[in-house]
């Protein structure tokens, strides 16, 4: 290319010369570009830059022109971005034609001198002298960046699906809004045994029935011409031929807009009951009776299964929602309770402040109920009167349900007492109060009755499946309009509603059904079209007395000097709670996750509690937490908070007695009650209990790979006088002995790396005499092991019962 010289933009060109055929209105064009632009000659001189580039690279041309861009912009040579633009230089010399870098990393500088990571995408453009040679390259660039964090962000919720789906005993796939398929989980690889490859698209009716396969693609196109629901049933063929029935449902995903984005679907294997149904058509019909008893057990026990999967697909989803959602509502319960502090009793708004702290109430209880959902909430059963707890919400049932509607509400003087978390009784009765107002439109008569019921495995009106037992029932019968048979067997699963659009969740019966499991208990239904339903729950009887509740009026006074060692990594609620805790006089330390709070108990802070979050970030977790909290001299205490604690607190959702722990959100009084009540519990166990001779100078090695529970019985040692040294695995336990003998060794039968009994007789060859206290969950375990001076010790047990089980072991020597 050839022209006059030029002096761009005014600025000379240190000797290099463009020439370039551009006029001056094309020249500003490119000047004043929103794009970066920079021209090069052959040897990868700057000889021209647009302003963009000069606002991008924080430099002025004086600066630039003349240098060569590697000098300029200095980079590792054997670095990505250097070697994608050298490339990219030398392919554009060397052809003669374009070059495109769809994206390339590069930093900018920053107005304080640092440096920001970016992405660009550059696109290298030749320019060609009258003989055809390269003679400048043009180099225009974008920022994409922000492109590239939504596509890893992208990737990144792509991941964490196909992780749950992964995870899921159920068949899961994905497909695009057109229906195309274009991911499976590993179970159906396994069970197909084709990898994914071979059934995306299209390709997936390759493995149906041929029979069923006009049946399930008119199904699958009507599913994505309307947006609707795809559910069907079809047979599906297994990698060894055979054929086995699945139940196929498909869910549209969809945008803001209503559009739809894709599809997630599951299989799930129902060839069971297709085998129990033909087994029934041969059936000779003197064996009627039996075959429809047989039928319903099947039934039953497919009903279970079906539901257990659903709600364990969901529970992690719901757990992660729930405990969020509860952190949100400790910030704003904690900050309520901090501005009623400041504003005193007596102000213009406090119907606000009530309204808004009845909001974070509903809020927690809605918190509750997706937990229940699929039987993963924490239970706090205590032992109630299920009659005098239905009383008592009497008139929020009669607000509920309208003057239209009758109420009766009867139990039987002597009625038995129940072990039961007393808010999800409600809960549950509120639901079936509601369903059936709306069954009745407003009009008719609703019945709760209580009774005591003993089942003996021969009555025919219960559950059959109920072990045999005392119960008390809660029945709420309504004069509705009744349930079709049909339906009758659906009206527990998740999301399914008879209800209009906008007037029901499908959540009300399922999270009841999920309590009741929970709870040890039962669930019928019974109902005929045109006279109604009766709902019945069976929950098991308690003979204890009935729980007292604490009194929170005694939370007012409550405080103290200790200090307290608040873990949160929530910012606003550690605000909230450290302020709080530092009105009632406490001394607060506050930590922002594990490892914070791990550096404090690693020094020497004097700390009397932790106060922390059950589920925290970072490489720490709360276990090891407890577990380094249990290994200091004395112990220091732990009262953990958490809105979803099931997997680390909890035996099927109920709270184990050995550990403390607080649920979010909660009130101010109740924090109070709480930390008094763990402090002194400490506090008494030091001070107030004599020691037992017998144990008073002993050490104790306690092999523990639960850190609570080494955690509790590391502290009930301490304060009987022991020196106790903490273990997770058998490795750190030979590790410990070589550095101090014990006298006694309390293990866990079935630790990560070795069982109890082999790691005790290991011990024993350079103690002989050395005491044994076998702790486990398996009681069966006593009549397999076989050693001398060795006792056992069932969990769950109480801090006397540890001591008692020791001394035992002790006195045998």
């Amino acid at each position: 290319m050839v022209g006059p010289d030029l002096a761009l933009c005014g600025c000379p060109l240190s000797g290099h010369k463009a020439t370039l055929l551009l006029d001056n209105t094309l020249l500003d064009a490119f000047r004043l570009a929103p794009n970066p632009f920079v021209l090069l000659d052959r040897d990868l001189r700057l000889v021209w830059m647009n302003e963009a580039y000069l606002d991008v690279t924080g430099r002025t041309r004086d600066d630039l022109i003349g240098q060569k861009m590697m000098e300029a912009f200095p980079s590792d040579p054997d670095s990505l971005p250097h070697k994608m633009l050298t490339g990219s230089f030398a392919k554009v010399l060397e052809t003669g034609k374009r070059d495109d870098l769809p994206e390339i990393p590069y930093a900018i500088p920053n107005a304080d001198g640092t440096f920001e990571d970016r992405y660009w995408s550059a696109t290298h453009t030749p320019l060609l002298g009258p003989d055809g040679a390269v003679t400048h390259i043009l180099q225009q660039t974008n920022d994409v960046t922000e492109r590239r964090l939504l596509e890893e962000a992208a990737r990144a919720s792509e991941a964490r699906f196909q992780s749950m789906a992964q995870s899921m005993p159920n068949h899961v796939w994905t497909a695009a809004a057109d229906g195309a398929l274009d991911w499976i989980n590993d179970q159906i690889v396994a069970y197909s045994g084709k990898p994914g490859e071979e059934l995306y698209g299209g390709a997936w009716a390759s493995i149906i029935h041929p029979e069923d396969q006009d049946m399930a693609i008119k199904a699958w196109m009507h599913a994505i011409e309307t947006g609707t629901p795809y559910e069907i049933e079809f047979r599906v063929r297994r990698g060894d031929g055979e054929y086995r029935w699945f139940l196929v449902r498909g869910m549209p995903m969809r945008a803001a807009d209503g559009r739809v984005t894709r599809w997630i679907g599951t299989n799930t294997d129902i060839h069971a009951r297709y085998e129990a149904e033909a087994a029934l058509a041969d059936l000779n019909a003197t064996l009627e009776e039996r075959v429809e008893e047989r039928s319903r057990a099947l039934q039953a026990a497919q009903d279970d299964l079906r539901q257990a999967q659903k709600m364990e697909s969901i529970g992690n989803l719901a757990g992660g929602i729930s405990h969020d959602f509860n952190n949100i509502l400790q910030v704003i319960t904690g900050s309520l309770h901090l501005l009623e502090r400041e504003l005193g009793e007596d102000f213009a708004s406090r119907d606000m402040l009530d309204h808004a702290k009845q909001a974070v109430a509903r809020g927690k209880a809605l918190a509750g109920q997706m937990l229940s959902f699929s039987r993963r909430q924490t239970l706090d059963p205590k032992v109630i009167h299920l009659g005098q707890q239905a009383e008592q919400l009497r008139p929020i049932v009669r607000s509920a349900i309208g003057d239209g509607i009758s109420l009766d509400i009867t139990y039987p003087e002597n009625l038995w007492h129940a072990h039961v978390d007393a808010t999800n009784v409600e809960n549950c009765l509120l639901n079936l109060a509601i369903n059936a107002r709306d069954a009745m439109n407003g009009h008719g008569k609703l019945a709760i009755a209580f009774d005591n019921v003993t089942i003996d495995g021969a009555s025919p009106q219960t559950p059959s499946h109920l072990p045999s037992g005392d119960y008390v029932t809660l029945s709420v019968q309504d004069t509705g309009c009744g349930i079709a048979p049909d339906v009758l067997n659906k009206v527990f699963e998740p999301f399914f509603t008879t209800k209009d659009d906008g007037h029901g969740t499908g959540l009300g019966l399922s999270m009841v059904y999920g309590f009741v499991k929970q709870s040890n208990g039962d669930i019928s239904i019974a109902s005929q079209v045109g006279e109604g339903t009766t709902i019945c729950i069976y929950l098991p009887r308690s003979e204890e007395p009935l729980t007292v509740a604490a009194s929170e009026a005694a939370a007012e006074a409550i405080g103290g000097e200790e200090c307290v060692l608040v873990v949160e990594d929530d910012a606003s609620l550690r605000e909230i709670t450290t302020e709080t805790l530092k009105r009632w006089g406490y001394r607060v330390i506050a930590a922002a996750d594990a490892d914070a709070a791990a550096r404090i108990l690693s020094s020497d802070e004097v700390v009397d509690i932790v106060f922390s979050d059950v589920v925290m970030p970072g490489p720490m977790k709360s276990t090891e937490l407890a577990e380094l909290a249990a290994r200091r001299i004395p112990p220091v205490p732990l009262l953990f908070t958490s809105g979803y604690a099931r997997d680390m607190m909890s035996e099927n959702g109920q709270i184990r007695p050995e550990f403390n722990l607080l649920h979010k959100p909660y009130e101010e009084a109740e924090l109070a009650v709480r930390l008094r009540q763990v402090l002194d519990g400490q506090s008494a166990s030091q001070t107030g209990k004599p020691k037992d001779d017998l144990l008073a100078g002993q050490t104790v090695l306690v092999c523990e790979d639960e850190a609570l529970i080494a955690m509790d019985m590391s502290a009930t040692l301490g304060d009987a006088g022991c020196t106790v040294q903490v273990a997770r695995n058998g490795a750190m336990a030979r590790s410990l002995t070589q550095e101090a003998l014990p006298d006694i060794l309390v293990c866990d039968f079935n630790l990560p790396d070795i069982k109890g009994d082999a790691l005790a007789s290991e011990l024993r060859e350079n103690l002989p005499d050395l005491p044994v206290l076998f702790v486990t969950g398996d009681s069966a375990i006593r009549s397999k092991v076989d050693l001398p001076r060795a006792g056992f010790l069932d969990k769950p047990f109480t801090k006397d019962a540890l001591l008692a089980a020791i001394s035992t072991v002790l006195d045998d020597g």
